[in-house]
């Protein structure tokens, strides 16, 4: 059987390669833009890339590339990111990858961990806050981890201009559509470009994806790239190309004609009409792909099954685990795949497929007993060994579920979606947890009656659910699987876990705009959680509903609960519970007008926060107390505090996530002493925060409200 074939130039893209380097070179200037390189499948999207890639590593650039996958509901938090540091990791003297990594490393390493990560996971089960603050875990932990990752681009760029390169994002994962997000966002100043790959056909206008696309196409910079089919005239020359000479008589028209300019198709025909009779060549794609696997040997189609329903590139190993054929066997039908252009060998010696399109036929042509048998047997070899996998635990556990559930065995299909869904909060990536949890709370009723969860473990599964689903951005959702919880504890029994569980609800009632019902939750979790002896839990339900007054500028009431709030949490040795007290009664105090006393309680929220953590927790306790000086016109001691605010923030990896508004703050106070450069400089840094050059409102304001004193007014007005 005759293989494809693959032309050694590159036929036309003259245009878009120059638009690709134009953007290089913008980016090497501190100019960087995000690209989209759209098009349909077989129209040269990676071809392009490759030759790009090519081009900036001769001129001296560095070159990074993750690819997505199509996974559906086992998608791999973070995929193509992780097989880019994997890569990083794997190819990078270990003195000069610490240096890159820097702080960020710990929190990288909860992806690859060969990056030296954490020895434990994240806690996937946070307490729900009590102000409805952020929790280590929670968006702010993510904000840390996104920004770990941007520093890290910024410093490998720094050493020479990046191409970062992200594939076939149609199939990315949540948790990369996010972090792509937060780049496209925040790469403002890096010799970074950042460029998508899309495969445009099959996408329809409620897609996610084409909602995520278009909210991307918002920013100013994106600029998107659609690749159209080749012309007579350049399909001629691929044809010659591809041949080496000029092609048979009669051979150019049929391809093109049937191509209709589709590169990887041309390839393909091309293939077909040397195999056999150039006047019936089929007319689709598929019809070709097809008609060359009805020409495979046995052994061939079998690797080629069991590949596409593995999905991922795989090496021999895990191939004959599923076949249970010798790896020799298996290697011999894999160089015959090679050579008839089928399958290829990525860098890392695994075996993946040459086209997506290839993989896409050959599944379609499995029957559904097929289908299922072999993700069964896929599901057996990685539980028997996971290292087959290739990857960490996250990626193991989520295959697993995957194929468990593809294989129709509910059992193993919700224990590995528990264990997916905890590898993906600890990674923060929670649209992922989500898809994990609710698999697994599908699968609850429909397992035999010994394999069901005590209701222990199904709140367990409830309280994780909602955690994910609340990060995730679905509070109503998160709501209903609170209550869900809540009616499986028995009050009388457990009351301080009830009383937990009403404020959680509270907490989602007021997220949801329903206030007053909050309250209501609010004050059963009082009733409920014991007043003696003083515990931390006691402490979070007097914060969170103290907190939740607050809201409602009931700061009167507030106070008295706060009040008890920080009585109760000094009592039992709750630190953390006390800070956050501390700073919503600080708050509530100058509200009332006593200013040096809630002056004196924000200060001691701080300093606790600085001994106990979480880090936004000081971070927010600086912002805070510099913005209650600076009311008070405690000028230089508020400019500390925010100075110091600003320091904390980047050290501990939150710099974009509160950038803005700690230097609109300290830009205020330098404006109010009359420090109009110095101002000036810091607002800048905070703009720079911000790829549209607008920043929050707040840095907007100080910004103007300094052209304004210079006398600049139409800038001022701007």
């Amino acid at each position: 059987m005759a293989g494809g074939a693959t032309s050694p130039v590159l036929i036309d893209r003259v245009d878009e390669m120059a638009r690709l380097e134009a953007a290089f070179d913008d980016a090497a200037s501190g100019r960087p833009r995000p690209i989209l390189l759209s098009g349909e499948a077989g129209i040269g999207k990676s071809r392009l890339v490759q030759e790009l890639a090519a081009r900036v590593a001769g001129r001296g650039g560095r070159v990074m590339v993750g690819g997505c996958l199509s996974l559906g509901d086992g998608a791999i938090p973070y995929l193509p990111f992780a097989e880019i540091l994997r890569r990083l990791a794997r190819t990078t003297d270990p003195a000069v990858l610490a240096e890159a990594l820097g702080p960020g490393r710990a929190d990288l390493g909860r992806l690859v961990p060969e990056l030296g990560g954490p020895d434990g996971p994240a806690d996937p089960e946070r307490p729900a806050s009590p102000d409805g603050g952020a929790e280590p875990g929670s968006g702010v932990a993510r904000a840390r981890l996104f920004e770990a990752v941007l520093l890290l681009l910024g410093r490998l760029g720094t050493e020479a201009p990046l191409l970062l390169v992200i594939e076939d994002v149609h199939w990315a994962d949540p948790a990369s559509r996010d972090l792509v997000t937060f780049l496209v966002r925040n790469l403002t100043t890096e010799p970074v470009v950042l460029l998508l790959t899309l495969r445009s056909d099959g996408l329809g206008p409620d897609d996610p994806i084409v909602r995520w696309l278009a909210e991307l196409e918002r920013d100013r910079r994106f600029e998107r790239i659609d690749l159209e089919r080749l012309g007579r005239d350049d399909v001629s020359a691929q044809v010659r190309a591809i041949l080496g000479g000029p092609p048979p008589a009669g051979l150019v028209h049929p391809i093109w004609e049937r191509s209709e300019g589709n590169p990887y198709f041309v390839e393909e025909l091309v293939a077909a009409a040397l195999a056999g009779d150039g006047a019936s060549l089929p007319a689709t794609l598929a019809d070709v792909l097809r008609s060359r696997l009805l020409g495979i040997a046995a052994p061939v189609r079998a690797v080629l099954e069991a590949l596409a329903v593995v999905v991922r590139p795989a090496d021999e190993r895990l191939v004959s685990a599923v076949l249970a054929r010798p790896e020799e066997e298996v290697g011999t039908a894999i160089r015959d795949g090679l050579d008839a252009h089928l399958l290829r060998i990525d860098e890392r010696g695994r075996t993946r497929f040459h086209h997506a399109l290839v993989r896409e036929v050959v599944e379609a042509r499995l029957l559904p007993g097929e289908r299922r048998r072999l993700h069964e047997r896929v599901a057996t070899a990685l539980s028997a060994d996971p290292g087959l996998a290739g990857d960490g635990p996250g990626g193991v556990a989520a295959e697993l579920a995957r194929h468990w559930t593809a294989a129709g065995h509910r059992t193993e299909a919700y224990r590995a979606s528990l264990d997916a869904g905890t590898a993906a909060l600890a990674v923060y990536a929670y649209a992922d947890a989500v898809e994990h949890f609710e698999r697994a709370l599908s699968l609850v009723e429909e397992l035999p009656p010994d394999d069901r969860p005590s209701p222990q473990d199904l709140r367990l599964l409830l309280r994780r659910a909602a955690d994910a689903n609340d990060s995730a951005g679905d509070v109503a959702r998160a709501l209903e699987l609170a209550r869900r919880e809540l009616v499986l504890v028995d009050e009388a029994a457990e009351p301080a876990l009830a009383g937990a569980l009403h404020s959680r609800v509270g907490y989602f009632l007021w997220a949801t705009g329903d206030s007053e019902a909050g309250l209501v939750e609010h004050r059963r979790a009082l009733e409920l959680v014991p007043a003696t002896p003083p515990s931390a839990e006691r402490a979070r339900v007097l914060g969170s509903y103290g907190g939740a007054l607050s809201g409602e500028s009931r700061w009167a009431e507030s106070r008295a609960i706060c009040e008890e709030a920080v009585a109760c949490a000094v009592a039992a040795g709750a630190r953390a519970e006390e800070s956050r007290a501390r700073n919503m009664l600080g708050g509530d105090l100058v509200a009332l007008g006593e200013v040096d006393a809630g002056i004196e309680q924000l200060r001691d929220a701080r300093r606790i926060a600085a001994e106990t953590g979480p880090p936004e927790l000081l971070i927010v306790a600086h912002l805070n107390l510099a913005l209650f000086l600076l009311a008070d016109d405690r000028l230089e001691d508020a400019l500390a505090e925010a100075e110091d605010g600003r320091v904390a923030a980047r050290r501990l990896g939150l710099h974009r996530r509160y950038g803005q508004d700690l230097a609109a703050l300290q830009g205020d106070i330098l404006v109010r002493l009359g420090r109009w450069d110095e101002a000036d400089a810091v607002t800048l840094e905070g703009l720079r925060l911000d790829p549209d050059d607008v920043g929050s409102a707040y840095l907007a304001i100080v910004r103007g409200r300094l052209h304004a004193r210079r006398g600049e007014l139409a800038e001022a007005e701007r």
